[in-house]
């Protein structure tokens, strides 16, 4: 687990979770993102990259993409 370590943290955890259904709800947060939440593209790139990495872990995903 990684031990608090923003101001902010409790919001960003609470985003976080909600996100793992709904990405798009952390690129709502226009006060980091500005409007790319509103780039359809870039959502669901954000999207199906996140959904890559709760099914087969950032670790695999990583790889993969390195591998090209």
């Amino acid at each position: 687990m990684i031990e608090p370590n923003d101001p902010n943290w409790n919001r960003l955890q609470a985003q976080a979770i909600l996100a793992r259904e709904n990405p798009k709800i952390w690129l709502d947060m226009a006060e980091i993102y500005g409007d790319l939440a509103q780039d359809a593209g870039l959502v669901a790139q954000f999207t199906a990259a996140l959904h890559a990495v709760w099914a087969r872990g950032s670790r695999q995903v990583l790889t993969d993409y390195i591998a090209g």
